[in-house]
């Protein structure tokens, strides 16, 4: 073993505490990075796998009613590869020992011969006959379905007793969500295959189709394969054709992975840049230790390469074990969230994948980190003169700040002067080191806008906005004496009814598919919110659009926007926009009903209602539902709430576990090794204080208040970085799906700093026995 090399080992070993502390440091980092990368990759190559293999459709298009003659027509538009026509519709199912009616849209069967959204079979067989169905696994789990079992199926308004033959998964329903849902409820939701001929029977639909699934060729121009579907489904009542990146249980996972992409940034270089720091700190105050023995090394020939060399390994060796630690760690945390995910995105595989480019990755960032931070103290070293280095350095140079010449300073005992005196005359180490603490603080302030946010949401959303107790969907547009008979049903104290249209705005050169929701005037029972939650005012004419649309769009308040209608006769109107709305979930227009209808130029029609129930009349209210053939979909408020509740609490309370691991990390690294370097640096002057008679108490106070301070600066200021992460987070995870409100609450604050002062004062504790073993002769000596 070369002098050099045993010099290393007795390095580490002597600074084991201080090296430890960093590598925990590094390897959360590499952790973060491991877990993000990982996670990312394996979703994504997942979702491509097994889109691959099930054949998902590129393009999707839902019509009216077409005759199957169009297929040909479809498959001649340039850049078309496959065309694929299916039969779809809505169903309520009725299940034994489930009170509430589940709804469930239920799809013709893929074409056997190289179909397009081919279904993975979990188990059983595919259905034949028109009393036999597959049932997607989400809704089998959620009520304990197997093949063989039986439930009542109505298909406009026509009952049957179904078999359940097979249980199914599809790439079209990966994530499983009612349209305009904001959770997952399996247990309310459902997606069932039939046999092609028995459900165009049950449709209405013999020889012809209301669903399109195409298949693109590669290359091809897509907005105009889009534009040349919809000009040709137009006549038979299309909605607009959309793409795979409109389709919703895409749009779900692709923002998904789009937020592992902004963690793999942003946490990684949070712990990183704390670990180059400290290891600058570390080597900073080694090497102004060591001078002495360097200037030796260069006297007997040793290169300044070589003792560059030397160092910079000291700084790998740390970084290294916490690479591997943090490799490894982060394998374990990622292939665990892999499992989480199959509770929601519903693949019949998930493969786990830690690619070694991602291992080698995470290592080589983080030992770029080590270079960083350790790269200014060893060139100080490699050309430090050896005559220079065998001499005591100079002492630094201070000057009278204001504090000395200020009245605090009275006011102050000698050993609190003591501190703020250092902490002024080395501005800049101070200054890193609040910034190090800020950062673990910030980061558990970030841990926390997940449940501040979901709390806010769920308040804002489905208790300030959606007071209705059930909304319904109906199965076709209906007159508006249809209040009267939801009225008359048990428990019903409030009725409103709802016209919804899809619609296409445009204003210039912008354009957007969305949806407008005609509202009753004085509506109670789903109110608009503005930005500061007060309830908007429905206008008697003119249309209100959410915020994220009227920016999409371009326009505000007193603009004017064309309004294609994707239904019907698709007329086209121009619409003064007169307020912009605050809505959490999806985006969209608002309108009078009663307006709405007139801009159509139909008649008092409706498409859904909202109901103020009274909760003990709830079974009751049920029963006549299942017993009404035309209501095909509920949402029952409270059970919506509870669902959520009941699946992401758990997913929540891991977020912040980690996030607390974490940024404890980061605040015992920094704590800590300041600590131990200011112990190093005032060893002399603490072993003096204790020879004039300090105690060790007092002595304690000395060294221990310069990190008490920092950290109630760093406190504030860490809340202040936190809500910038926070609100970049926000800005870059908001999508036409959800916004999360930028919402912290003030617990959040303080379980951030409860944190940092208990990890604090851990530190101390370790730093007390250091004290107590303070040797006053060997201190007091000078070192050459």
């Amino acid at each position: 073993m070369s002098v050099l090399t045993h010099k290393l080992v007795r390095d580490l070993w002597r600074l084991r505490g201080q090296a430890l502390a960093i590598a925990l440091v590094v390897a959360s980092g590499v952790t973060t990075f491991v877990i993000a990368h990982s996670t990312m990759r394996s979703l994504s190559l997942t979702q491509r796998e097994f889109y691959r293999d099930s054949r998902f459709a590129d393009a999707f298009a839902s019509l009216t009613r077409a005759p199957r003659a169009l297929e040909m027509q479809m498959a001649q538009i340039d850049g078309v590869d496959i065309v694929e026509t299916r039969a779809s519709g809505s169903a309520l199912i009725d299940l034994a020992g489930f009170d509430e009616p589940v709804a469930a849209q239920i799809l013709s069967l893929p074409n056997p011969h190289g179909g397009l959204n081919r279904l993975y079979l979990r188990a059983g067989r595919l259905p034949e006959s028109d009393r036999e169905v597959a049932v997607n696994e989400a809704f089998a789990e959620a009520h304990q379905l197997r093949p063989g079992d039986r439930f009542d199926l109505t298909l406009r308004g026509v009952q049957r007793r179904v078999t359940v033959t097979g249980i199914a998964l599809s790439a079209e329903f990966v994530y499983l969500i009612r349209p305009g849902d904001i959770f997952p409820d399996y247990k309310r939701y459902g997606v069932l295959w039939m046999a092609r001929k028995p459900l165009e029977a049950a449709e209405g639909l013999d020889g012809a189709f209301n669903d399109v699934l195409l298949r693109l060729q590669p290359g091809a121009d897509v907005p105009a394969v889009i534009n040349a579907l919809d000009r040709l489904l137009a006549p038979y009542g299309s909605a607009g054709a959309i793409d795979r990146s409109d389709q919703l249980s895409h749009r779900y996972l692709s923002d998904e992975i789009h937020q592992w992409e902004v963690q793999a940034t942003v946490l990684p270089g949070i712990f990183l840049g704390v670990a180059a720091f400290l290891l600058n700190v570390v080597m900073m105050r080694l090497l102004k230790q060591e001078r002495s023995q360097v200037a030796v090394l260069k006297a007997f020939g040793y290169s300044a390469s070589e003792i560059a060399m030397h160092y910079l390994m000291l700084a790998g060796v740390i970084v290294l074990l916490g690479s591997v630690f943090g490799v490894g760690v982060g394998g374990w945390l990622g292939a665990g969230m892999s499992r989480v995910y199959q509770e929601f995105f519903r693949y019949p595989y998930l493969h786990y994948v830690l690619d070694l480019d991602v291992a080698v990755s995470g290592v080589l960032v983080s030992a770029l980190a080590a270079l960083l931070g350790a790269a200014l103290a060893v060139l100080r070293a490699a050309r430090l003169p050896p005559a220079q280095g065998m001499r005591p350095e100079a002492p630094p140079r201070y000057r009278i700040t204001v504090f000395e010449t200020s009245r605090i300073r009275r006011w102050l005992s000698p050993g609190a002067r003591m501190v703020v005196r250092n902490l002024l005359r080395q501005p800049i180490k101070a200054s890193l080191t609040v910034l190090g603490i800020a950062f673990s603080a910030a980061i558990l302030v970030v841990g926390g806008l997940m449940k501040d946010s979901i709390d806010v949401l769920l308040d804002v959303q489905f208790r300030q906005a959606m007071r209705a107790d059930l909304t319904l969907s109906f199965d076709d547009v209906k007159h508006e004496r249809v209040r009267h008979l939801l009225a008359a049903m048990p428990g019903v104290h409030r009725v409103e009814v709802t016209r919804a249209v899809p619609v296409r705005l445009r204003s210039g050169h912008r354009s957007e598919r969305s949806a407008i929701q005609g509202f009753e005037p004085d509506a109670r029972l789903y109110r608009l919110l503005d930005s500061d939650g007060n309830p908007v005012p429905i206008p008697r004419d003119g249309l209100l659009l959410t915020a994220i649309l009227a920016q999409k769009l371009g326009v505000a308040a007193g603009d004017t926007v064309e309004v294609e209608v994707l239904t019907g006769e698709r007329q086209i109107r121009y619409v003064p926009v007169v307020g912009v709305t605050h809505e959490l979930i999806g985006s969209g227009g608002y309108m009078d009903r009663s307006a709405l209808n007139r801009l159509l130029n139909e008649g008092d029609v409706v498409t859904g209602a909202f109901l103020g129930v009274e909760h003990s009349q709830l079974p009751a209210l049920f029963t006549q539902i299942k017993r009404t053939p035309h209501i095909v979909g509920l949402m029952n408020r409270e059970v919506a709430i509870r669902s959520f509740t009941e699946t992401m609490a758990g997913n929540i309370l891991i977020f912040a576990a980690v996030m607390l691991v974490l940024a404890s990390t980061i605040a015992v690294g920094v704590v800590y090794n300041s600590m131990r370097v200011t112990f190093s640096e005032r060893a002399r002057e603490l072993a003096s204080l204790r020879v004039l008679g300090y105690t060790r108490t007092e002595t304690g106070v000395v060294l221990l208040g310069e990190i008490v301070t920092l950290t109630l600066i760093a406190i504030p200021l860490g809340w202040a970085i936190g809500w910038l992460l926070c609100s970049l987070m926000v800005a870059e995870l908001a999508s036409d799906l959800y916004r999360i409100p930028l919402v912290l609450a003030p617990q959040t604050y303080a379980y951030a700093a409860l944190v940092i002062l208990v990890t604090t004062l851990l530190s101390s504790l370790l730093m007390t026995r250091s004290i107590k073993r303070l040797d006053l002769v060997s201190a007091l000596k000078v070192p050459q």
